[in-house]
């Protein structure tokens, strides 16, 4: 018999669309609170209405209905946040196994002739330079050390999705690597840069050449 061993998981990203708001930002959950307690409390008529001015069948159908509703809620609710908090203990564990000061996630469009094409890839930042993981693999796929960065640029895209890699903007959609390897130079692109903006790439990139100059 064979036997398949476990596949790792270095990192995970949160669900697409997921947004966690500050905890001083209450007016949304006091609507939220505010929206559940008029439902139960509109459930709760409708079981009454039911029951005096209907049929007792369809108030207890009702009734049924209404707890394996906020039940069913509940279990979501329950499974989502156990999800949030394996991704949040995964993402923890990943940057203390790579000894990052920075991480976060991207798609590599093209470029770097070690990773395919569309790969989701996991960016770290440490004292050693930049390291590129797989999600599935604590052992990097590359690093490339501040003195092998030649030139780094964010890109815009405009309207009609020209991009623009003269300009320097916190709305930048993706980050363009140029590095050398042996004499030779190769530019690598990359999109859908989730935990890290662009931009914020771009600015402790600069720090790391700035400390090079300075060595």
């Amino acid at each position: 018999m064979s036997f398949t061993p476990a596949k790792l998981t270095f990192w995970k990203d949160e669900p697409d669309g997921q947004q966690t708001l500050p905890a001083s930002f209450g007016f949304p959950h006091t609507l939220i609170t505010i929206y559940r307690v008029l439902g139960i409390l509109l459930a709760i008529g409708i079981v009454f209405f039911l029951w005096y001015q209907v049929s007792l069948f369809l108030a207890w159908s009702w009734l049924l209905f209404t707890i394996l509703f906020v039940g069913y809620i509940f279990y979501k609710r329950k499974r989502r946040k156990l999800s949030e908090s394996d991704i949040v203990q995964t993402q923890q564990k990943a940057r203390v196994l790579s000894g990052a000061s920075m991480i976060g996630s991207a798609i590599h469009v093209a470029g770097h002739p070690l990773l395919e094409r569309e790969q989701p890839i996991v960016f770290t930042l440490s004292s050693e330079g930049l390291k590129i993981f797989s999600y599935d693999d604590p052992n990097p796929i590359d690093t490339i050390s501040p003195n092998q960065l030649v030139v780094f640029h964010t890109v815009v895209y405009d309207d009609k999705r020209t991009p623009h890699i003269d300009v320097i903007d916190s709305a930048a959609q993706a980050l363009q690597i140029t590095f050398k390897y042996q004499d030779r130079e190769f530019t690598c692109l990359f999109r859908r840069m989730r935990k890290v903006h662009p931009i914020d790439w771009y600015h402790e990139l600069q720090k790391a050449q700035w400390q090079l100059i300075r060595q």
